[in-house]
């Protein structure tokens, strides 16, 4: 009868495909067999396409008073969407990790409530010098300077980011070896756990040492002009040369 196709259908697939054995040997051993998200091709029309599941099952012996097997319970589930799902998000994942290992111009990682580092990118590494394994357990505080730290400033990033979403992080920032880099970036609240609760915070930041470095330049220019301009007395011109280095020089020390 047709009503019956599908059936025989699925039990030819579920011998081809081993699933008679397995319960054969359930039943010759007495010992239960379950599987989480076992493959099970399905052909709904003959010649037609294949599809494939994914399954929960177990098969449980069912023994007399004398440990005979007597019969077989079969239970399981269809979890093609669940396994799917589960795919996908593992794609997912991994392509985000090509593109955080790819991007050498952005320190990005994660601390947790504290302010611990829990990861670190390899764009991390490149720009500040530490490596994951030197690096995770230690507080973020280390990466500020002196003066940023003594103001509270990582604190500060992770209590607004916490009351409004995100904070901005635009600074100089200290390198393992000592030198500075400029930062331009923010921080964020990592998503709840499972039972609501903060785990963290993620910190993207894009290296623009260069930048900075390039507009601290050109001010100095355009202040060296206009002190300049208007002096003709060469004791005039030398004094305020004098000063604008000297005032370099303090801009570069506090810049690191």
């Amino acid at each position: 009868p047709r009503t019956l196709f599908p059936y025989t259908t699925l039990f030819r697939s579920a011998v081809e495909q081993g699933y008679l054995q397995l319960l054969d040997n359930v039943f010759d051993s007495g010992v239960a067999f379950s599987a989480i998200g076992a493959s099970f091709a399905v052909q709904p029309v003959a010649g037609g396409p294949i599809d494939e599941r994914f399954v929960d099952f177990v098969y449980q012996p069912i023994k007399d008073d004398h440990g005979n097997v007597t019969a077989i319970f079969v239970e399981g589930a269809d979890v093609t969407v669940r396994v799917n799902a589960d795919v996908a998000l593992r794609e997912s994942e991994a392509r985000l990790r090509l593109v955080i290992e790819g991007a050498k111009d952005y320190a990005i990682l994660t601390t947790d409530l504290e302010g611990r580092i829990s990861t670190w990118s390899k764009g991390a590494e490149s720009i500040f010098g530490w490596t994951a394994k030197e690096i995770i357990g230690l507080k973020s505080a280390l990466l500020f300077s002196a003066d940023d730290r003594a103001c509270g400033i990582d604190v500060q990033e992770r209590t607004i980011a916490t009351r409004e979403g995100s904070a901005a992080d635009e600074r100089w920032h200290v390198r393992k070896d000592g030198e500075y880099v400029y930062l331009n970036g923010s921080v964020h609240p990592l998503p709840l756990d499972a039972a609501g609760q903060p785990q963290g915070f993620l910190k993207i930041a894009r290296n623009e040492t260069s930048r900075r470095r390039a507009e601290t330049l050109r001010e100095s220019l355009v202040s060296l002009a206009d002190r300049f301009r208007g002096l003709s007395d060469p004791t005039d011109i030398t004094v305020a040369a004098a000063e604008l280095r000297s005032e370099e020089h303090t801009s570069e020390l506090q810049s690191q």
